[in-house]
């Protein structure tokens, strides 16, 4: 499980792509157990991925896609 690999190996996972939504998440659970992040800054970071999945999906079926954040 990702959650169990040191830090150093989540942050070279993700900078490489590989399985870089599970481990982001990973790495998002550990920092909010470490009192780094709070709840709240998890779940904005959660919400962001999701819309740039959700946006990445739409693209991927040719429609055109919204932006993920608007500001």
């Amino acid at each position: 499980m990702a959650a169990d690999l040191p830090l150093g190996t989540l942050l070279t996972g993700i900078a490489r792509g590989r399985g870089a939504n599970e481990m982001m998440l990973a790495l998002l659970a550990l920092l909010h157990d470490k009192g780094v992040l709070t709840e709240g800054e998890v779940r904005q970071v959660v919400q962001v991925l999701a819309a740039d999945m959700r946006d990445f999906q739409v693209e991927l079926q040719g429609g055109p896609a919204e932006p993920a954040l608007k500001g």
